[in-house]
């Protein structure tokens, strides 16, 4: 049978026969041991090969022990490394509020194995391990806040106040009782009309059932003195003797949760302890674990996309086209009078800006002409002015030869 999932899932040898070529083999070999290519459905091969890499590691069908980048096999990426260092607690909790990511890595004890017989395993498990606590301080983290969070609805002690708590199986006989009761009550209501006899008699075994009842709630009922909640795992619980004997302080310490929480807490106070003993195996691990962990996220990134990518188009293929109502004739019309109406508001708010435009033009021309105008005029009136004043200089002038000839006459004709 081993032999047989090996050849359906991992490489096949080539078999030469002269009659029977290779097509013909397989679904015969598959045939015989019930492993036929066109029978197995994917998902039973998925589970069948996810149990082969668990037993016999994911490099079953090489001959070394070491991968293509000479790394060893416990080092491959889909080998979970939470696992080897301790443990992975990825199912460890069903309720949808404290549930982990899932893990869909190999969880193999041969890988280990290997992992604990490698002559580096200290460089190896320094790296894991450090990893390791960076994961599992969060989880302690996100229930340190769970806790905070429901510890305010913690319900107090309520003066006088009485609850009934009962175990999964009396509570499932206490609910049949109370039903058998109640249809009791009603065929006797129903037989007193004809049989007062069968009335009664009816009466009489819904009254021995009722006293049994009773007894179960006299038993299970009890005064209720608050509930507190656990420091290390976040469960909540009653005080005093308010809960069962199948749910108080010391009975949820036997469940997976506390149990769960428990050994992470433990692990991260043994890791914290351990942190001086990473430090010499830290430039080795920025060398090389720290550019192999971000190969192997940007690959995984890479493969989820691809994943992804035909679901969403797939899903986008089958989404049903949300289709255009048809409008009415009127409501067409009504749009195109109103685009019309639009167009027409927006010709002459454009002819309107044109016009001002214009008369924006011709008072800014008629502006400049009318500087020129004035600048002409002042230079006009100031050649008038020169000219005037020169030709009054030149009447001065003459005027004061003339006064300088008479003078000189007159001195000449006292001489003689």
């Amino acid at each position: 049978l081993a032999q047989a999932l090996l050849l359906e899932l991992g490489p096949r040898p080539i078999v030469r026969r002269p009659r029977a070529p290779n097509s013909a083999l397989r679904p015969a070999l598959g045939a015989q041991c019930g492993l036929g290519r066109h029978t197995v459905p994917a998902a039973v091969m998925d589970e069948t090969r996810a149990l082969l890499d668990a037993l016999m590691g994911p490099n079953r069908n090489r001959s070394t022990e070491a991968n293509d980048s000479g790394m060893p096999d416990f080092a491959e990426r889909t080998i979970c490394k939470r696992y080897l260092v301790g443990f992975c607690p990825h199912d460890w909790f069903s309720m949808p509020k404290r549930a982990l990511m899932p893990c869909s890595k190999i969880h193999s004890d041969l890988m280990k194995d290997h992992f604990e017989r490698h002559p580096e395993s200290a460089k190896f498990r320094a790296w894991y391990e450090e990893d390791f606590l960076n994961y599992l301080q969060p989880i302690a983290r996100d229930c340190d806040n769970f806790i905070v969070r429901e510890r305010t609805k913690c319900r107090p002690k309520s003066a006088g106040g009485k609850v009934l708590r009962m175990p999964p199986d009396v509570q499932a006989r206490y609910d049949d009782m109370e039903k058998r009761y109640a249809e009791l009550l009603r065929k006797s209501e129903e037989a007193a009309d004809t049989s007062l006899t069968s009335s009664k008699e009816l009466m009489g075994q819904a009254m021995v059932l009722k006293e049994e009842i009773d007894t179960i709630r006299a038993k299970y009922t009890t005064e209720f003195q608050g509930e507190d909640i656990c420091e290390v795992c976040g469960v909540k619980y009653p005080l005093g003797t308010g809960g069962a004997e199948w749910h108080d302080k010391e009975s949820h310490k036997k469940g997976k949760t506390h149990q769960g929480f428990a050994q992470i807490r433990e692990k991260i106070d043994e890791l914290l302890s351990r942190r001086k003993e990473w430090d010499k195996y830290r430039s080795q691990r920025r060398k090389e674990y720290e550019p192999m962990l971000q190969r192997e996220l940007a690959a995984e990134r890479r493969e989820h996309e691809r994943a992804v990518r035909p679901a969403v188009v797939e899903k986008e293929r089958e989404r049903p086209r949300e289709k255009i109502p048809e409008r009415p004739a009127h409501r067409e019309k009504s749009r195109g009078r109103e685009k019309a109406a639009k167009a027409k508001e927006t010709d002459r708010d454009r002819d309107r800006d044109r016009s001002r435009d214009r008369r924006k033009e011709r008072s800014r021309s008629r502006e400049r002409s009318h500087d020129a105008a004035k600048k002409t005029h002042k230079a006009d009136r100031s050649s008038e002015r020169g000219r005037a004043k020169s030709g009054r200089s030149e009447r001065s002038s003459d005027r004061s030869r003339s006064r300088s000839r008479s003078r000189s006459r007159k001195r000449s004709a006292s001489r003689h």
